[in-house]
């Protein structure tokens, strides 16, 4: 069965899927702790069934590999999206935060995709704790912190809550 096949299946039953995450508990971590973004980058954001528990208020960019996910998203926070591959991809646009939640990043099979990251100065990279100790441990704590270094500049690290957090200064 082709990729965009399996996607296409995957897109039907996917809400249904994820339907017993912590999406309204994590959503409100994630905007407190990254001083409560106007405009957000989400990477792997499939359905963005999850973006209603974000305040109306706030501008949302999806990317994901699959269209068909993308096209099941209605949600008024919407103001664009782009389905690409995050390991080859760059935006214009600056934001005050980039998302990788729910285990996106164990979808994608290279780590180099942070330099690309179209994150404002003070802005945020947000991950789920999980998906960022697994990249940690299998790519290595410092050279991982290196490149996200030497693409940035300075930033700092939280991890709390089931949630990973680098400030871009």
């Amino acid at each position: 069965m082709a990729t965009s096949a399996i996607f296409s299946k995957y897109a039907e039953y996917y809400d249904l899927f994820n339907q017993d995450k912590p999406y309204k508990d994590e959503i409100k971590f994630v905007y407190n702790w990254a001083d409560k973004p106007r405009w957000l980058f989400d990477i792997g954001c499939a359905t963005g069934k999850y973006w209603k528990f974000y305040p109306k208020s706030i501008n949302i960019f999806g990317v994901d590999k699959s269209q068909e996910m993308l096209d099941k998203i209605n949600d008024p926070r919407l103001v664009g999206y782009d389905a690409a591959d995050i390991a080859n991809y760059s935006h214009i646009k600056k934001f005050d935060c980039a998302t990788a939640l729910f285990d996106v990043i164990n979808y994608i099979p290279k780590h180099d995709w942070w330099k690309n990251l179209p994150i404002k100065k003070g802005g945020y990279l947000t991950v789920d704790d999980y998906a960022f100790w697994k990249i940690v441990l299998g790519y290595g704590v410092k050279k991982a912190v290196d490149e996200f270094v030497r693409n940035h500049k300075k930033i700092d690290l939280r991890v709390d809550g089931g949630q990973a957090i680098l400030r871009v200064k």
